[in-house]
C-alpha cells in the first residue's frame, strides 16, 4: 500500500515535472519567436531601403500626384475653353440667323407694300 502511495506520488511528480518542462519549452519557442518576428523583415528581393531609397520614391510619388493635378487642371481648362468657345458660335450662329432673317422680313415688307401701291 505504501509502495503503491509512493508509486502515484512519483508519477505525479513526473507528470508535475514532464509538464514543467513542455511549458518552459513552450515559453522559449514564444520567447525565440518574438525575437524572430521583432527582426526586421525584408518584403521583397530588391535593393535595402535606405534613408535615400526612400526620400527618392516620396520624391518620385510626389511628382505623379503634382503631374496628375496639373494635367486634370489643364484638362479641366480646356474643356472649360473649348465649352466657352462652342457657346460664343452659337450665339454668332444665332445673330447672323437673325440678321438674315430680319433682311428678309424687310424685303417681303418692301414687296408687300410695293404691290399695294401698285394695287391702287
Amino acid at each position: 500500500m505504501i509502495e503503491a502511495a509512493n508509486n502515484q506520488k512519483n508519477n505525479m511528480k513526473a507528470n508535475q515535472d514532464f509538464i514543467a518542462m513542455q511549458m518552459n519549452q513552450a515559453r522559449e519557442q514564444r520567447e525565440t519567436q518574438k525575437k524572430i518576428d521583432s527582426q526586421y523583415y525584408k518584403p521583397h528581393f530588391g535593393p535595402e531601403e535606405t534613408n535615400d531609397v526612400v526620400r527618392q520614391m516620396n520624391n518620385d510619388n510626389l511628382y505623379k500626384k503634382t503631374f496628375m493635378n496639373t494635367t486634370l487642371k489643364e484638362q479641366f481648362n480646356d474643356e472649360r475653353f473649348d465649352s466657352e468657345q462652342a457657346q460664343q458660335e452659337e450665339k454668332d450662329k444665332d445673330r447672323e440667323f437673325l440678321r438674315i432673317a430680319i433682311e428678309l422680313q424687310t424685303a417681303e415688307d418692301k414687296t408687300k407694300k410695293q404691290k399695294e401701291v401698285i394695287a391702287r
